[in-house]
Order: C-alpha cells, then structure tokens, then sequence
C-alpha cells in the first residue's frame, strides 16, 4: 500500500509489516516501521479495507488460458507439457525381472494433474525425468492415492520398485505405501501383497515380497507423503517378477 511519500509492504512470510520512505529513499533498502508507527498503522489500515479475500472460480471461456499455456510451454490442454529440465543425470529403477515398461498399462488412477503434464502415464513410462503428480491445480485431490495396471500378462509378482520425482523438490513422494496383486482390476483382496514406508530418497527403493503372489494386475496405493502433506507423486513405478504361461 502507497500514500504520499510512503510504501508498506507485508511480509506474508514473517507476518509483519515494512515501511519505507520512497523519497529519501528510492531504492527501499531501510524499513523505517519502527520509527513511524503511526504512518504505518494508517497505511495497514486503508490496506485491510481495500483488500478482498481469493475465490475460487471457474472459465467461462478457456481462450486466454490456452493462449498463456502455449506461451509458456507451446502446448494446448490436450497435449502434454514438456518434460521438466534436469541438469547432470538422474537415477533409473533397474536390476534384473522387472515387467517391461512397454507391455503395462494405466488401467486407472484416481487423480492426475493434467493442466502441467502431471499424468499417471508418467509413472510407467519408463522415463524418470517424467512426473506423475496427484491433482492439485484444479481441486486438491488427498490420501489416499491409487494406481490400477495391467502388467499384460500374468505374473509371479516378486516386489515392487519406487523411483521418486527427480528434481529438486520431494512434494508427494510416497512414505506409507500399499500394493495389491489381483486377476481382476476389479477384485483386488482387502489385505496388501506388501505394505512398505519408503524413505526421502533419490534412488530406486525397493519393497519386496515375502512370498511371491501370482496375477496379472497391481494397485498402487500411497497412504501418506514424506512431507506430510497432501499430495503423491513418482517418477517410476516399477514390478519384480517372472511371467507366466497362461
């Protein structure tokens, strides 16, 4: 908020307020609060009533939002978002049995953010620059977050691979995890195949089997995040195991 020959700022961070003189002082590098109370509390004052709370809304017409999308990313709703930038190498999920990432497939998810590129295809892409994100640019979507695949063919599922998002943050990496293996993507059992706390992490982590459980599909459930908060994410979700005869 501006008046006169004063600015005050609100420092959202710290949850206070800085005021500077931009007269004698153009290039606002001294807070003068404390010595002007009163100017201050003026300007808080004609702030808090000018000000008006956030809503939440919805478009009407999606043209300018698709015209800022191709702005910043050259990509319209309906095809992915670019592949985020990551200098120097990343960490892959290898090692020997795994399903090959081309014969799986998404069968379901319960929540993607499609308006970055967040999809759930990302996860079994075999790519580790890629991210599936849970929603929440259009709706915080919480735990628990599922996954549903089709391994293609049926399997003597031996364990499972995690590879989190691969950039510089851990926002919805998996800590409490759950998997089911079933025939049927639609009869999975009440009792997981494994249930596994995976740690912050850069590099595969592993949740093996006891006892090998034998099927064609697997839930992927996420029932908290490394953080504690809301959201679940992956970089690649992999499946140990030895394919069958049918």
């Amino acid at each position: 908020m501006r008046k006169g020959d004063w600015k005050a700022i609100k420092d959202r961070k710290n949850d206070r307020w800085a005021l500077y003189d931009v007269v004698g002082d153009v290039s606002e590098t001294t807070d003068v609060a404390a010595e002007n109370g009163d100017v201050l509390g003026e300007l808080v004052k004609l702030a808090e009533a000018a000000h008006e709370p956030a809503r939440t809304g919805t478009y009407t017409d999606r043209t300018r939002h698709e015209r800022d999308r191709w702005a910043k990313w050259g990509t319209a709703k309906d095809q992915p978002a670019p592949k985020p930038k990551r200098q120097g190498k990343v960490n892959k999920i290898g090692g020997k049995g795994l399903v090959p990432v081309g014969e799986m497939k998404l069968v379901s998810a319960s929540s993607e953010n499609v308006e970055n590129g967040k999809l759930a295809l990302n996860a079994i892409d075999g790519d580790p620059r890629t991210v599936w994100h849970s929603r929440f640019s259009t709706g915080l979507a919480k735990h628990p977050h599922e996954l549903v695949l089709d391994l293609g063919a049926v399997y003597e599922v031996k364990g499972f691979r995690y590879l989190a998002r691969q950039d510089e943050g851990w926002n919805g990496a998996f800590a409490e995890t759950e998997f089911f293996v079933a025939d049927s993507a639609e009869a999975f059992p009440e009792v997981p195949a494994v249930k596994v706390t995976f740690s912050e992490e850069k590099k595969a982590q592993a949740a093996d089997l006891g006892v090998a459980v034998r099927g064609r599909f697997v839930k992927v459930r996420v029932v908290s995040e490394v953080g504690g908060a809301a959201w679940g994410s992956a970089a690649e979700i992999g499946v140990v195991g030895k394919r069958l005869r049918e």
